[in-house]
């Protein structure tokens, strides 16, 4: 797994978001946000920006 997916589903699981709550806050759908997680698909930066503004993290990290 890359380390981006490890971060962004460690960050969703401590808050206990499901795949789709989260989906909806950063604006895609579950199915692009289990990509993401799986590593198969990797974040636009515009998307990076949306996930590291909700978790309160560095973008670098995402």
């Amino acid at each position: 797994m890359e380390k981006y997916a490890e971060i962004i589903q460690s960050e969703r699981t401590k808050r206990k978001l499901s795949q789709q709550a989260f989906a909806k806050e950063i604006g895609l759908s579950q199915s692009s946000v289990a990509l993401i997680e799986l590593g198969k698909r990797r974040p636009s930066d515009k998307v990076k920006e949306r996930i590291s503004d909700f978790f309160n993290l560095c973008k670098f990290q995402v």
